[in-house]
């Protein structure tokens, strides 16, 4: 009977320590977000949100992008992201020959930046997670 209490007590122990881990990996820090939004390309159109790279780059305020890491926090920690993120901006952009022809024009999509911005985060936190585990082995496959 002791022995599975004990059990008990270890699986709670290892979940609570897991759970805590993952809250405290959910954290986005605002060092993180300006990394993110630098990473950005410049020149690119706007999305549906009508927010441009060049202009998140000169926010150079603290408390935007405080505000924009708690919020990326939030969405990390509920796992679930704006609905209006979901949803996205396409156009078509004409390559050449006759303009009537529909097989000369090319579909770009346009998400909201912000949300490009956020899975910039995440991806830049799954790449370095990645390359520290990555076995020697498997150098070749690495981003040089």
């Amino acid at each position: 009977m002791a022995c599975k209490r004990r059990d008990a007590a270890l699986s709670r122990d290892r979940t609570a320590a897991r759970d805590h881990r993952r809250q405290k990996n959910a954290v986005a820090r605002t060092q993180e977000v300006r990394a993110a939004i630098r990473s950005l390309p410049n020149g690119k159109a706007a999305g549906d949100d009508k927010i441009t790279a060049d202009f998140l780059k000169s926010c150079h305020d603290n408390a935007i992008l405080l505000l924009f890491a708690n919020s990326f926090t939030n969405y990390m920690q509920s796992a679930k992201v704006p609905v209006k993120w979901k949803t996205s901006y396409t156009t078509l952009i004409f390559k050449k020959g006759g303009k009537e022809d529909l097989e000369n024009y090319r579909p770009i999509c346009l998400p909201h930046l912000l949300y490009k911005a956020f899975t910039k985060l995440v991806l830049n936190r799954i790449r370095g997670t990645l390359e520290e585990d990555q076995p020697v082995e498997q150098a070749g496959f690495c981003r040089s």
